[in-house]
């Protein structure tokens, strides 16, 4: 498929109070078009060769010092004949600029834009600074429980992708696998959670359809592992037999007990438990993926 490109009539300069533009207009013409022969040449085609010939944004003009493509468009006439108009901007912005040699003339080629903000909430606090079991003298939780400030880094990704990925469906609340690198900081596995992909719809540019995928990560110094003390009502006796727990009061008199009695990790009621005889049990309730997978560069 052979195409033509020749300056028509239009365009000029526009100046404004920041910056001037010049329009330049061209024909675009398949010379070996012949009718009836298959489909006519797709917008994917006429961009395609508009980038062969050297127009893409971001490229210098040819003889006017300081002036970049801002803007390209390729309008289809008549036929096998389409109207292509070329901006060049004097004062484009830094990342049209950063295009000059072409490579990010692409979208897909663009890096990924990675922002940092933070999460603030409350939780309970299970253990303490020296990971101790937080309880009263009387070795029993407080009620109501301590509450601890807790703060996590978060690092919102953004990337242009093809298509939508099939991990989309099954990857959200899932925490890292592998050791993986964001931003120039490596994680840990286990550290960091995808709490967020967001996928926007199709855009164009330079003839080439991309989506814009959002990532939202929270990361946790001490992981996503939940700790919960090893407590209940009932007990483990003879094997895998069970009944419910009794105390005795004051009086002597068993009764049942008001509220969850700890445990010692296999079953068995603590009968004098203290922040170091207390069990807590650790459980992971996350799915886990390789975060170097993820488009994160």
């Amino acid at each position: 498929m052979t195409f033509t490109l020749e300056q028509s009539e239009g365009g000029g300069l526009v100046i404004g109070e920041n910056e001037t533009r010049a329009v330049e207009n061209y024909d675009m013409t398949v010379t070996d078009y012949v009718a009836g022969s298959g489909s006519l040449p797709s917008s994917w085609d006429v961009y395609d060769e508009l980038r062969s010939q050297g127009y893409y944004i971001g490229r210098p003009h040819a003889t006017r010092s300081g002036y970049w493509i801002a803007d390209l468009t390729a309008d289809h006439n008549t036929g096998v004949a389409w109207r292509v108009s070329v901006t060049y901007s004097s004062n484009p912005g830094q990342s049209v600029i950063n295009n000059s040699n072409g490579n990010g003339s692409d979208p897909l080629n663009e890096p990924a834009r990675i922002s940092w903000s933070g999460e603030n909430f409350q939780q309970v606090a299970v253990v303490d600074i020296d990971d101790n079991p937080i309880l009263n003298s009387a070795g029993d939780p407080y009620d109501p429980p301590l509450m601890k400030d807790f703060s996590r880094p978060v690092a919102t990704i953004r990337k242009n992708i093809a298509s939508a990925p099939a991990w989309i469906l099954t990857s959200h609340d899932a925490i890292n696998s592998d050791e993986f690198v964001i931003d120039g900081l490596t994680c840990e596995i286990g550290k960091a959670k995808l709490k967020r992909a967001d996928i926007g719809e199709p855009q164009t540019r330079n003839g080439i359809t991309y989506r814009e995928l959002t990532l939202v990560i929270h990361f946790a110094k001490d992981g996503w592992t939940r700790k919960v003390l090893d407590a209940g009502f009932r007990r483990i006796y003879s094997g895998t037999s069970r009944e419910l727990i009794t105390i005795t009061d004051a009086d002597g008199n068993e009764e049942y007990p008001p509220a969850p009695v700890p445990l010692d990790g296999s079953g068995v009621e603590l009968t004098d438990p203290t922040p170091s005889t207390c069990v807590y049990n650790s459980h992971e309730l996350d799915e886990s993926i390789a975060f170097s997978a993820l488009p994160l560069s």
